[in-house]
């Protein structure tokens, strides 16, 4: 996300008015896709028309409560965090905020599953029920 001059929005220490702004042009031109799409799908309809500095800790953590709420996986939840933190760092560094309302954010741990391995059993089922020319990936 970015960053851009616009209307009446807080005055960062530079004299620049700072919003979050989703137009194509300006949102995470570096980022990858997903990225994009993550802040466009879920951090824009909430934080994007808010004054940066209004956006304080605990809407944070309600924002990430309501995504864990709604089934939202943790590993999920890190990454939405790590967008809202770079984006609310960069408000810190312009000095349109003191401080980043994620920091001491916790979020709950993400479970490492184990791989699942096929017996051999399995393996052959899969290769009886697939068509050529995946037959050769399942059997080799």
């Amino acid at each position: 996300m970015a960053f851009s001059k616009c209307g009446d929005r807080t005055t960062g220490a530079d004299g620049a008015k700072l919003a979050v702004v989703s137009d194509d042009d300006q949102l995470c031109p570096d980022r990858s896709t997903a990225v994009r799409s993550r802040a466009k799908s879920t951090l824009l309809p909430v934080f994007a028309k808010r004054p940066i500095a209004s956006i304080e800790p605990i809407d944070v953590r309600r924002f990430m409560a309501e995504k864990q709420a709604a089934g939202q996986a943790a590993k999920s939840l890190h990454k939405l965090c790590l967008v809202l933190r770079q984006v609310l760092e960069t408000g810190a560094a312009s000095g349109a905020i003191k401080s980043n309302p994620c920091d001491g954010l916790r979020l709950p741990k993400a479970v490492q599953m184990e791989p699942t391995f096929l017996s051999a059993d399995q393996v052959e089922a899969l290769a009886r029920a697939t068509r050529p020319p995946m037959t050769c990936w399942c059997v080799w």
